[in-house]
């Protein structure tokens, strides 16, 4: 008896299947590409000049520190802790060695600028991959991260932050791609990459104790015994706080205080206003996208996160019940947003939307909110509508939903491609600022002859191009310097120049003494706080103080070489 038998070619299945998962990947695909447009945009001829907040040459001075051998050191020989994020100082120093920099190096910049537009692909592909993973069924999985991943993708001030030299956007990749790792099922390796995000930002350790619970709680974990699942959450959790440990560690042995310098300089908690800050918090954060789409954008973070309470408080009136994962991972992506946000708003001072050096500190949750925006809208699109009597009534009504919902994800494109030819326009003048101001006087100050020493409120620029000692008058990077009797900083550390802005420092020295120049910002030459006065020494035995706010807080002589 003769049979047919068709043959399959092993390798051609093989290739249809990751045909077919290449095309469902689309939507993370276009988000990728997207953010680099929308980044590069922004940019524009900017992108290959400096920084448009000077916190970002800070980076660099600490990157360049480690390119050449020296660890993470402000000055050199002396470890120092005045960098928040050392994750990103390594990249920094990635940037030097890409562009061959061992001094600096406007070359090193832009590399540095486009590995952030690198990360902010990464960010928004996740961010289309986590709204895939919350989406309500699998049907609406490409239009949930068409939609997540285009938003963020296409957030003007997300591009910004990209290409501002700071951390925003490797932070917001971190942390979704913990919870992308999560809401796999992936609770071990999810928890390194949220023990890692805490290296980019302090706040985002709030992400390690939510994928944990989200792990404890996933429904697949009741099939594992209990004591199964208590080593197996015990082990996710040693391995994400492994890398917080060794950076507690390293600080306490280079300061003595675990914690970095900025902590304990910068933050505060305030409990009589603590609803002001709250409220300032979130508007920074919300009034930094375009306007006509953050109001929308709260109401439905707020929707998101009543699906995750909804989620737990069915776990714990149904132990046993099986809780809609999708809709637990959504209700967690709002609640780490918001809780990023409510903690970085309780702990500083921010200053409303508008001004990039405040607005930095709150981006990187604002892709979570997104996602948890999305996710909100479509599962109220997926509405269940079973208790209307009439099929009619609920067919109309489900279709309605879903227009809105679409009509919603319109609204909020339209309102960012609104808002990204005045994002261009403010980094340029962003740049221009930083440039006219603290990179000027970095390169006068390189001019000093060697050994000499910079006191500088700026401590970014200056130190970075002057390449000389320097003090930061505002006690972060050379915190051991202060605090000494009659704060009195030590005779090695005299200064030959003093740097400061008149709007928050004053200095003062007998008459003759001081040659003063004053710098102005070229975007705003009246603005008093958008100035510097660089003081020269004249003499070398004469007494200088400088007076932050009306506080004393450095003494010595002019050490004029």
């Amino acid at each position: 008896m003769s049979e047919n038998r068709v043959l399959v070619d092993p390798e051609s299945e093989s290739a249809r299947r990751w045909k077919r998962r290449a095309a469902g990947l689309g939507p993370e695909l276009l988000a990728g590409l997207s953010a680099i447009v929308t980044a590069s945009f922004v940019a524009g001829r900017s992108l290959g000049a400096g920084f448009p907040v000077d916190d970002a040459w800070i980076h660099m001075v600490y990157g360049l520190a480690v390119r050449r051998g020296e660890g993470f050191a402000y000055n050199t020989g002396t470890a120092a802790t005045g960098c928040t994020s050392p994750l990103w100082v390594l990249f920094a120093a990635l940037a030097h060695l890409l562009s061959g920099s061992r001094a600096p190096s406007f070359a090193a910049s832009t590399c540095l600028k486009g590995l952030g537009v690198l990360f902010f692909a990464v960010a928004s592909v996740l961010g289309a991959r986590l709204a895939r993973l919350c989406a309500p069924r699998r049907s609406r999985e490409a239009v949930a991260a068409l939609a997540g991943g285009g938003l963020i993708a296409c957030a003007p001030i997300l591009a910004y932050a990209a290409v501002s030299g700071m951390e925003v956007a490797m932070t917001s990749a971190l942390m979704l791609g913990a919870l992308v790792l999560a809401g796999n099922k992936r609770v071990k390796l999810s928890a390194l990459v949220a023990g890692v995000a805490a290296l980019a930002r302090p706040e985002a350790v709030l992400t390690l104790p939510l994928v944990l619970a989200l792990g404890a709680l996933h429904p697949g974990e009741a099939q594992r015994g209990t004591r199964a699942r208590a080593w197996r959450l015990l082990a996710a959790a040693a391995i994400g706080a492994a890398p917080i440990t060794a950076f507690l560690l390293r600080n306490l042995a280079a300061s003595g205080q675990p914690l970095p310098a900025t902590f304990y300089r910068k933050t505060r908690l305030r409990v009589d206003i603590l609803f002001e800050d709250l409220d300032a918090g979130f508007r920074t954060v919300l009034s930094a996208l375009a306007p006509a789409s953050f109001l929308l954008l709260w109401a439905l973070v707020a929707t998101a996160i009543l699906f995750g309470v909804l989620a737990l408080s069915q776990r714990a009136t149904h132990p046993r019940g099986r809780i809609p994962p999708r809709r637990m991972l959504a209700g967690a992506t709002a609640t780490l947003g918001v809780g990023y946000v409510a903690g970085v708003s309780m702990l500083m001072r921010l200053k409303g939307g508008g001004i990039f050096y405040f607005e930095r500190y709150v981006l990187p949750p604002l892709p979570l909110l997104i996602v948890g925006a999305v996710s909100a809208a479509m599962w109220a699109g997926e509405a269940r509508l079973s208790e209307l009597p009439s099929p009619r009534v609920r067919a109309l009504l489900r279709r309605a939903l879903r227009v809105l919902t679409v009509g919603v994800f319109v609204l909020g494109f339209a309102a960012e491609a609104s808002g990204m030819p005045e994002l261009r326009v403010r980094y340029a003048r962003d740049i221009a600022d930083i440039e006219g101001l603290q990179v000027a006087l970095g390169e006068r100050m390189h001019a000093l002859p060697p050994g000499a020493v910079v006191w500088s409120q700026d401590a970014g620029a200056i130190r970075y191009f002057g390449e000389h000692p320097t003090v930061d008058l505002n006690e972060l990077n050379t915190p051991e310097l202060f605090g000494g009797a009659g704060d009195r900083i030590p005779e090695a550390w005299w200064p030959d120049a003093v740097i400061v802005s008149l709007g928050a420092f004053r200095v003062e020295a007998r008459d003759g003494v001081l040659d003063d120049v004053r710098v102005v910002a070229p975007s705003d030459p009246g603005n008093v706080l958008g100035e510097q006065h660089m003081y020269r020494c004249r003499e070398g035995d004469a007494v200088v103080a400088v007076f932050r706010h009306g506080r004393r807080v450095a003494v010595g002589q002019c050490a004029r070489r």
